[in-house]
């Protein structure tokens, strides 16, 4: 170009997009200069080869393609990444140009996750043409995945094909985790069996973080850089660092390390007392429990602990320890090869480098608590104190030291409700009890000399009581004289920092707290005294001590005074700091604080149990009432980490708080976050990192062992990068040829389950080639972006069950047990273990688990849907939209092979009378269908336990009869009859109530019984329910109707046709007897124009055309004639009429015979239509029509409710899972939402 005399034209903008496409500082980061050698083989090709890279047009798809990939897509390197060849050819071309296409592609990366009401009003067009376009683009992905689908079944071979490598690997790590079990007990018997989901439904409920305890270890970075893409990820043959490579049986040994045997866990356990300790992969197993089927298998060791509160006199806690989940049983090729490509992943995307695994980020700070509304109480796990048998604290034992000259005895009542001491209690000596007490005393003792020098430079001030006590009211732990406790608040020192001491109040940071005096009574000697007896009142006036060094750590106790002995005026802060001057002889102590008497009392009152009566207590930190009621305790915090250069030593002022009651009572909002752990006591891993975290899952404590598994830099501001959690999920995919996997549901809560343990953590998805294990998409996913991709997946769902399973686990007694759960199965199995290897019901865990996993009994293609929305960097090379047939090319003649767009030929067979699902089986579009592992004897035995539970199991019941087909629940019910000798219906019925045992009696008969039923009860008694009589009646084929009438007979001993007669009159009376007669011609085999021109005429004719109505004409027409033939003869009324059918039966006919045939006509056009229209009805407006939306959901849950679904969504715009959802609620709303098959 220099030679030609041209300069290169920087800043040249794209055709399509909005940015600068060359510019210099690309040219210099990209342009890659030739060697001679270069510059010499490219002399040498052939012309015609550089005539067609030369070629413009290959340049402009290019350009046009690299704007349209989103950003979040990383591009490939080279100048235009390769086309895919399907393994299927694709049959037939996309109803979209290349143009089109090209275009759609920009709109999509530009509107995909744009928020309408923020987009400018520049752009509003381009978004509105978006939108057009996606409506049409999404018709063309249904049947491109369809296409998909059939492909995954011709190429089934690709499912089950696996490398040597990978089978290797799968065997030694299969192998590895086998051995892992044979640490556990060999036999269980059955001890219980549980619904998987049970008790009320909470949508609010969630898994809150309380404190990050301990951080092990080492946590390796993230490695993204692949210079070119798609990148190979096979294990390169020389590796100079053999120790930077895992190999499966540790990978298997640190997969399976039981927390229930670690000692961190077990330190931790034993001083923050969670009722449940387990593993995130225990986590993630506990929640990867969704949908319908509930198709995951899983086996879960649980060890039941009672264990000791270390340096407390509680009675042992029962903890429950959940180790790793086993090995499965049944596993597919897929899965087996997952363990190597995750093995290959985890190597290619970690750097050799590594940072200690505390330096992450890895949770979110919490809010300011000064921001916050006052919390709520949140009560805890409720201990027994075991008060000692030997002490008799009525007795003073500070008598039997001298701390001064002046002290009293100190009269100690025991507590009116005092709880009975247990028998097996332990005994506490006199000597250690002594010995308690000097250590305690040397402590405050300690810190009061520390503080002694500085009294003087912090005056007491005196204030009004009124000013104080408003200003800033306290919530501290207060004892008063006669250990009872108080709701007046206390003052805490907490150490600046040069460790100097100023008394404060929790939560509030005014520089003037209250404080209370010494009694009046006490002279500058008697201050010292060590047992002071005073009264309680509510008239002292407390002297505020300013301070601004620290904020609170603790609260510190209350101090006793007396009003009937302060002086008339207050004393003027200035002659404080004289008074204590002027006795050199005595050492400095905070005035009115006896330190022994104090120790005495606090033991006493932290023996006592906690009274039932207050199960509410008030957190520290928060703001009570100026006048609190003596009823409000308020608990303790955990103390704080200290700040560096901070002295960790107790001021005389703040004495100990963190008691046995800071555990007892559980973890407090803002408390155990400041919890401190000296990681010197715990051992760290020889690899990798553990961390150990507490979360609160509504009154449930958690502890959790998990880790990090990498870090990566990010920035956290414009100057400042810190580390953060990263977590990868390599995704193994064998449609790389026609697009990019979503993800699964379990995926889904792999990342989501993530999230929770550490909220700063972010996501990367490594995508994957099976067959070529090659890397070709690296998707980079953040919070937000995870949460769009939720798609099915109910977190509500998931933390549910959780919880529902994790309360059943803490009511277990001490052993080992197997928590099991078959997939499929909608219950859980709790097996206890035993030493009886022969005895009958006995389960062999070892036997179970003596081979490597067989593939699964119901082999299916474990095929997942292409994602739509993810663009592969040959999409935007080749100006391709995902899941879309390719353009068809401009230059294709006429008679090529596919001479017809996608649309043309749907368009085509759409007309064709003969199209419909002949070809699909008959529960294709229901959303109820047989359930796999179906076992009639153990279905009907479940039932009978939910039916003798208290308060019915009503989850239990829902979750097997609307996951049975009819045809099951028929067999349930002639098991539960030969098992238990009485009819299931009638069972339910007197167990059940309401709607919901309106639904089960429903499910149990058959459609015809039902239908026969609710024809009967429309027409029993005085009045006839027209609706339910047109409805049924309308929409149900020739088949269905014989049957009915079957049914009928042999019910109620007489004919539906004269039932029908007896009710009805008129021509309804006509109409009703024809339909139910049964006699349309349903061959669909021949098409008769003539016919159809015949029909439309003479409908015409005996209608609009004409002054009245010949309605004997109209019954016979749309009574015989076939329903594809009637739609055709509605079609060509059309050409006759100036009306449409609808219009024309408005008009010529009224009442119930014009209700009739608006049903009718309906159900000809569009019968899923129909009975959307009819959902629809039942829940609009305030109120619902129950018995219309039972029949519906009851009828047509195993016929078409897919397709009703569809119409649904598509007419009113939202789901009906989600109007489902807004009109019901109970077990009565998840039966329904049972059979109406998910959302959408």
């Amino acid at each position: 170009m220099a030679a030609a005399g041209k300069l290169l034209s920087w800043d040249t903008p794209p055709r399509n997009g909005h940015e600068v496409y060359f510019s210099r500082d690309l040219y210099e980061k990209y342009s890659l200069a030739p060697t001679l050698s270069e510059l010499l083989s490219l002399s040498r090709r052939k012309a015609e080869d550089n005539a067609n890279r030369s070629k413009p047009g290959r340049e402009n798809r290019i350009s046009a393609g690299q704007e349209s990939v989103p950003a979040g897509v990383k591009k490939s390197s080279s100048d235009s990444a390769p086309f895919q060849e399907p393994r299927v050819p694709y049959p037939y071309f996309s109803g979209l140009t290349e143009g089109k296409q090209r275009r759609y592609l920009f709109l999509l990366s530009t509107y995909l996750n744009a928020e309408p009401s923020r987009i400018d009003l520049s752009k509003q067009n381009d978004y509105s043409q978006y939108l057009q376009m996606k409506e049409f683009v999404s018709q063309e992905v249904a049947e491109f995945l369809k296409f998909a689908q059939n492909a995954a079944r011709t190429c089934v071979e690709d499912y089950n094909s696996i490398s040597e490598e990978a089978l290797l690997y799968s065997e030694r790590f299969l192998n590895s985790c086998i051995g892992s079990v044979k640490k556990y007990p060999e036999c269980y018997t059955l001890h219980e069996v549980t619904s998987i989901m049970g008790g009320k439904f909470r949508t609010e409920l969630t898994l809150k973080l309380e404190a990050s305890l301990v951080v092990l270890g080492k946590v390796s970075l993230l490695k993204l850089h692949f210079p070119k893409m798609p990148a190979q990820i096979q294990l390169p043959p020389n590796i100079k660092n053999e120790s930077a490579v895992t190999t499966p049986e540790q990978r298997a040994s640190r997969l399976h390390q039981d927390v229930s045997a670690d000692p961190n866990a077990e330190k931790l356990a034993s001083k923050y007392c969670p009722q449940v300790v387990l593993t995130s992969e225990s986590l993630f197993t506990l929640l990867n429990n969704h949908g319908l089927n509930y198709k995951e298998q899983w086996e879960l060791p649980v060890s039941v602990k009672n264990i000791s509160v270390a340096g407390r006199i509680v009675e042992p806690v029962r903890v429950v320890y959940i180790d790793p989940p086993l090995p499965k049983k049944e596993m597919t090729v897929r899965e087996k090869n997952q363990f190597f490509h995750e093995f290959l992943a985890d190597f290619h995307t970690t750097k050799q480098s590594s940072v200690s695994a505390s330096t992450p980020i890895l949770d979110k700070p919490h809010r300011d608590p000064e921001n916050l509304d006052p919390p709520e109480t949140c009560p805890g796990r409720q201990m027994r104190v075991l008060e000692p048998a030997d002490l008799d604290f009525d007795t003073d034992v500070t008598e039997l030291e001298t701390f001064g000259s002046g002290s009293k005895a100190l009269n100690v009542s025991k507590p009116q409700s005092a709880p009975a001491k247990p028998a097996n209690a332990p005994k506490i000596g006199l000597e250690e009890l002594l010995r308690m007490e000097k250590r305690l005393l040397s402590e405050v003792s300690g810190g009061a000399a520390k503080r002694s020098s500085k009294v003087d430079d912090h005056p007491a001030s005196v204030h009004d009581g009124r000013q104080s006590l408003n200003r800033a009211p306290s919530t501290g732990l207060g004892l008063d004289c006669k250990g009872g406790s108080s709701g007046q608040g206390a003052e805490s020192t907490a150490a600046g920092p040069s460790g100097k001491g100023a008394p404060v109040v929790q939560g509030h940071k005014s520089d003037n707290n209250p404080h209370v005096p010494p009694c009046e009574r006490d002279t500058k000697e008697d201050s010292l005294n060590t047992d002071t007896e005073c009264e309680n009142t509510n008239n002292a006036k407390p002297v505020v001590v300013p301070s601004s060094q620290s904020p609170p750590v603790a609260d510190g106790p209350k101090l006793p005074c007396s009003t009937k002995d302060l002086p008339e005026k207050a004393v003027d802060s200035s002659e404080v700091p004289d008074q204590e001057t002027d006795a050199p002889e005595k050492p400095k102590l905070l005035e009115g604080f006896s330190p022994v008497g104090q120790s005495s009392k606090m033991q006493t009152e932290l023996l006592k149990e906690p009274p039932s009566s207050s199960p509410e207590r008030a957190e520290v930190g928060t703001e009570n009432s100026s006048n609190p009621t003596p009823s409000q305790t308020p608990l303790v915090s955990v103390v704080s980490s200290p700040e560096p250069g901070q002295s960790t030593t107790a001021g005389t002022g703040n004495l100990p708080k963190l008691t046995w009651l800071s555990h007892f009572r559980g973890s407090q909002k803002g408390s155990l976050r400041d919890a401190f752990e000296d990681l010197a006591e715990y051992e760290a891993p020889p690899q990798g990192n553990l961390v150990y975290k507490l979360f609160r899952l509504d009154d449930l404590l958690l502890l959790v062992r998990c880790s990090v598994q990498k870090a990566d830099l990010r920035p956290r501001n414009k100057k400042i990068k810190r580390h953060y959690p990263v977590y990868v999920l390599p995704k193994l995919e064998y449609q790389a040829f026609y697009g990019a996997e979503a993800l699964t549901e379990g995926e889904v809560c792999r990342l989501w389950t993530e999230s929770l343990l550490h909220s700063n953590c972010s996501f990367v998805v490594a995508h994957i080639d099976a067959l070529t294990s090659k890397l070709f998409l690296v998707e980079k996913l953040s919070a937000e972006g995870l949460r769009r991709r939720f798609g099915t997946f109910k977190p509500a769902n998931s933390l549910n069950i959780l919880q529902h399973v994790l309360k059943k686990v803490t009511g277990l007694q001490e052993g080992s047990y197997l928590l099991a759960h078959a997939a499929g199965d909608s219950s859980v199995t709790i097996r206890k273990s035993c030493l009886e290897k022969d005895a009958r019901g006995t389960y062999n865990l070892h036997a179970a688990h003596s081979d490597l996993p067989g593939p699964p009994a119901t082999l299916s293609v474990p095929w997942v849907p292409l994602d739509p929305n993810v663009v592969l960097p040959y999409h935007g090379t080749q100006g391709r939209v995902p899941c879309t047939f390719p353009p068809r090319p401009a230059d294709a003649k006429k008679d090529h092979k596919h001479p017809f767009k996608m649309s043309t030929v749907h368009e085509i067979l759409s007309k064709l009378t003969l199209e419909g699902d002949h070809a699909l089986p008959a529960s294709a579009y229901a959303t109820v269908k047989a359930y796999q592992n179906f076992d009639a004897d153990r279905d009907a035995a479940a039932i009978e336990t939910a039916l003798k539970t208290k308060g019915v199991d009503e989850v239990t019941i829902v979750n097997i009869l609307t996951n049975r087909s009819n045809e099951q629940r028929q067999d349930i019910a002639f098991a539960y009859q030969r098992r238990y000798k009485k009819d299931l219906s009638a069972a339910l019925k007197s167990g059940l109530s309401g709607h919901l045992e309106t639904v089960m009696l429903a499910l149990m008969k058959t459609p015809a019984q039902y239908d026969a039923s609710e024809l009967k009860a429309a027409m029993k008694g005085l009045g006839t329910d027209e609706d339910t009589l047109i409805e049924i009646i309308c929409s149900r084929n020739n088949q269905e109707l014989s049957e009915i009438n079957r049914i009928y007979r042999e019910l109620y001993k007489t004919e539906l046709e004269k039932d029908i007669i007896s009710d009805t009159s008129g021509d309804f009376r006509k109409l009703m007897v024809a339909l139910a007669k049964g006699r349309r011609n349903e061959d669909c085999s021949v098409v008769d124009y003539e016919l159809i021109d015949q029909d439309a005429r003479d409908l015409y004719d005996a209608g609009v055309k004409r002054k009245g109505t010949d309605v004997p004409k109209w019954i016979n027409v749309m009574t015989e004639r076939s329903v594809p033939h009637l739609q055709k003869v509605f079609e060509r009324y059309k050409s006759y009429s100036p009306y449409d059918m609808v219009e024309s039966i408005k008009k010529e006919v009224k009442g119930d015979l014009e209700n009739a045939f608006l049903n009718l006509v309906q159900c000809i056009q569009n019968k899923q239509l129909y009975f959307a229209d009819r959902l629809y009805e039942s829940m609009k407006g305030k109120g619902t029509r129950d018995k219309i939306l039972i029949r519906t959901m009851a009828s047509r849950s195993e016929v078409d409710m897919l397709k009703i679904k569809s119409e649904f969504k598509r007419k009113y715009g939202k789901s009906l899972y989600y109007f489902i959802q807004q009109d019901t609620k109970g077990d009565y709303q998840r039966a329904l939402l049972n059979l109406c098959g998910g959302d959408e």
